[in-house]
């Protein structure tokens, strides 16, 4: 019983220690009415880019839906994923180079069949900063597809793929 009350005790603690990290409302150009939040736009960090459509088949989609150059792990293609199969497939990336500059963005995700994802493949700051990338001119990639629960079955896909920003 004491550690029930202890457990919910702390949980009732780092609820109102993070409800005390929140911002604080803004207050409105046109009275003090705390309610009424004016805010800046935000800019998007996304560059210009028309969605690439890597494979559209019966039993998956897979395509590039955007790129942000400042992503929070470094250079990002965003990536939109449809499996349509009734099994659970890994989608991962292999022998990808950015700039003819070999690369390891540590990409695979598992999607639970018939279901949807949207991920990120992301780029380390560190590896652009060593190979002198400044500029994405052209990234090149392996794109493997196979069933996750099936190690010893047949890649449904291992297709190398060029996209340039």
């Amino acid at each position: 019983m004491t550690k029930r009350i202890f457990l919910t005790l702390s949980a009732l603690a780092l609820v109102l220690s993070l409800a005390a990290c929140g911002e604080a409302p803004s207050t409105s150009e046109t009275g003090n009415d705390p309610s009424v939040s004016v805010s800046e736009p935000q800019q998007s960090q996304t560059a210009e880019f028309s969605p690439l459509v890597l494979v559209d088949n019966e039993q998956f989609t897979v395509k590039i839906t955007g790129i942000d150059p400042k992503g929070f792990w470094g250079y990002t293609l965003k990536v939109f994923i449809d499996n349509k199969t009734d099994k659970e497939l890994m989608f991962s990336t292999d022998d990808v180079s950015v700039n003819g500059f070999m690369c390891d963005p540590f990409w695979a995700v598992s999607v639970a069949a018939g279901k949807k994802a949207n991920e990120e493949i992301s780029f380390s700051e560190g590896d652009f900063e060593k190979n002198g990338i400044k500029t994405v001119e052209e990234i090149v990639f392996t794109l493997s597809v196979y069933d996750s629960n099936d190690i010893l079955a047949d890649n449904l896909l291992e297709q190398t793929f060029t996209v340039k920003p």
